[in-house]
């Protein structure tokens, strides 16, 4: 077989590209398994040789307690009276999976773990996976989340959650009801993760930036090629691989850590069941349409048309049926979407006999993404328990097959890369001031609320200090620009270094900044506020060899009470207060 000039050297590219994605994956999320993973036995798991400060999270795998039938919570006599009675099952594992019982799909149960630890940390996160049933969710006897509605009534759609908690103690209690009217797979079938609370944010957002860039990674490939198509409407190929890039986004937005949630928080589990499940044969109809097109001449249309009646005839159904059917379905149409792969990889290969010289490529990126669609099916059947990770292979696939469709059609599809660069960047540095490198507007905006109501859980006060720099338009119209930002890194070094690990210093914008003081009084608050100002007061920041600058704050406090309950309302309340502060003579706290 001969190829063109550099057509040899894109092919060995494509193939270090293939072989590289395959691989990233188990490279990036299987970097945080340890060799001696600590597993949780009759219902226990001890993690009190593990270190959490310096730690990434754990999966809280292994044998729960499980009641079936029973929904028990915290406080509930029979944990103790009745415990023959329990049964230890594997998490995560649907129940209808359990070896000796199977229990049927529509049923609820009580799941129980005990979990120990060092008591080095005083702040834990707990990332809860998607649940495809309702659920109510209780640690240490404090109901934490509950997803859980009357008779009568639908489910919301699922919404992974991390939660922050807070313990003194060594020893945690998880309890999880789950009832099941809505889905075939029942039970806990991923794992909770568990682990200090900024390992367990840390590892929540990485997820998130992730589902951004693959969005954005299909759009751009489904406007880019789109576009394409207007100017070559012959090629529809071009129109269908479109198609199939924005069917992809749909799916990584309803799917994973579901955008589609954070969106729409009240959708219902009906809705947005459908949703996640109808985006499956969109995308195995679209993408047999493209194959089609795109080696149209190798088809066998009969064999084509029978495959897509029938991934029709389930898309249909999804939307036709309730979800406990179409889900029920969905075990045997994954053999539909086998005979669909396999229908593609003969006519791929048929192409490369016939020595077209694109088949191949073609065929690395197909092999690419069917080791995608494998790894998700045997996750789904609980065969594996690996974790969802074809939105991963699937940008692969995309940006092999853009190559493909670049040579083919002479267009430079390096852009795909470049927006993804910067997607990334963005998302990395969407919360973080860029000057100071700490949380900023955006960021504080996000979890002022989530920090108060964390607060108003615990029971305990919630108080914000609003800040910022007496006469700094002076500083910058005396020495300029430069060294007012250098003033902004010295004072942010300053308030940074002496305030406690739980509260969030975040810059408001120019010269103010907002501290949020979680579990806080107002006294306590104001004792704050005070020595922070005399720090500062007591401050020299150098701007060179002979000469200083000698700043001073004006802060404002504010805490919640009967009066004061949202975050809001906070804010204003410490804005009025700093200009208080300022109409004082400045260099005070109010």
């Amino acid at each position: 077989m001969r190829f063109e000039t550099g057509f040899k050297s894109k092919l060995v590219l494509a193939a270090m590209i293939t072989f590289l994605i395959a691989f990233l994956p188990s490279l990036v999320f299987g970097s945080g398994i340890k060799e001696n993973r600590v597993f949780a036995e009759t219902g226990v798991i001890d993690l009190s040789s593990i270190n959490f400060n310096n730690h990434p999270p754990v999966g809280l795998d292994g044998m729960w307690e499980f009641r079936w039938n029973e929904l028990l919570e915290p406080e509930d006599a029979r944990w103790g009276m009745h415990r023959e009675e329990s049964q230890f099952y594997p998490v995560p594992l649907f129940w209808t999976s359990y070896g000796d019982h199977q229990y049927d799909s529509i049923g609820q149960g009580t799941y129980r773990l005990i979990v120990r630890t060092s008591g080095q940390t005083d702040y834990y996160g707990i990332s809860l996976p998607e649940i495809f049933s309702e659920y109510k969710f209780w640690i240490n006897d404090d109901l934490i989340d509950q997803r859980w509605d009357a008779e009568g009534t639908h489910v919301k759609f699922l919404k992974p959650s991390v939660f922050v908690i807070y313990s003194d103690s060594d020893t945690l209690e998880l309890i999880l009801q789950v009832r099941n009217r809505s889905h075939s797979n029942a039970g806990i079938g991923q794992s909770i993760l568990f682990g200090s609370e900024q390992s367990v944010f840390r590892s929540q957002i990485f997820s998130l930036s992730l589902d951004l860039i693959l969005i954005a990674i299909c759009l751009f490939a489904g406007i880019y090629h789109s576009i394409i198509y207007i100017f070559r409407k012959e090629e529809k190929e071009l129109l269908f691989f479109g198609i199939f890039c924005f069917i992809l986004s749909l799916r990584t937005f309803s799917t994973g850590t579901t955008l589609l949630t954070q969106a729409l928080p009240d959708l219902s589990f009906l809705v947005g069941s459908r949703i996640a499940t109808a985006v499956i044969p969109l995308a195995v109809i679209s993408f047999q349409i493209f194959a089609y097109y795109f080696f149209k001449k190798y088809t066998a249309r009969k064999a084509f048309l029978i495959l897509l009646a029938f991934n029709s005839a389930y898309l249909v159904m999804v939307f036709v049926v309730d979800s406990f059917a179409y889900s029920s379905a969905y075990a045997y149409y994954l053999l539909i979407i086998l005979a669909t792969c396999g229908f593609i990889i003969g006519i791929d290969i048929y192409a490369i006999i016939k020595r077209e010289k694109f088949a191949l490529l073609f065929l690395l990126g197909f092999v690419l993404l069917f080791v995608g669609i494998a790894n998700d099916m045997m996750h789904y059947l609980q065969i594996i328990i690996t974790g969802y990770y074809l939105s991963a292979f699937f940008a692969g696939f995309i940006l092999l097959e853009s190559l493909i469709l670049s040579i083919k059609f002479s267009q430079d599809h390096m852009m795909i890369s470049v927006l993804s660069e910067r997607l990334e960047s963005a998302v990395n540095k969407s919360n973080l001031d860029p000057l100071t490198g700490i949380y900023n507007r955006r960021f504080l905006i996000l979890s002022g609320q989530r920090e108060l109501e964390m607060s108003r859980r615990n029971g305990q006060s919630f108080s914000l200090v609003m800040m910022d720099v007496d006469y700094f338009k002076e500083i910058n119209d005396t020495y300029g620009h430069d060294i007012g930002d250098h003033v902004i890194i010295e004072l942010t070094r300053v308030i940074s270094s002496s305030i406690r690990g739980s509260d969030i210093l975040t810059r408001f914008g120019g010269d103010e900044f907002v501290l949020l003081l979680p579990q806080t009084g107002i006294n306590e608050a104001f004792l704050v506020a005070e020595k922070l100002r005399g720090m500062v007061e007591k401050s020299a920041i150098p701007i060179n060899k002979d000469a200083d600058i000698k700043i001073t704050l004006s802060l404002g406090v504010s805490c919640t009470s009967d009066e004061v309950q949202s975050f809001d309302e906070l804010m204003r309340l410490a804005d009025q207060m700093l200009y208080k502060s300022k109409e004082k003579g400045r260099n005070s706290v109010c």
